[in-house]
């Protein structure tokens, strides 16, 4: 099985942060994202893994 590459993106600011190659979707939770995300109430990145 061919591995995909995966990023963590910001829902909210859409701010990529971490790359993967994994064969399917990281079942762990994506690291934060630096900086503060200027979009979101609280100020910080909400990241979820994407297909890149």
């Amino acid at each position: 099985m061919a591995s995909k590459k995966w990023i963590a993106v910001c829902q909210c600011c859409g701010k990529a942060g971490t790359k993967r190659s994994s064969s399917s979707r990281p079942s762990d939770a994506p690291p934060g994202i630096f900086g503060t995300c200027k979009s979101s109430p609280d100020g910080k990145h909400k990241p979820k893994w994407e297909e890149e």
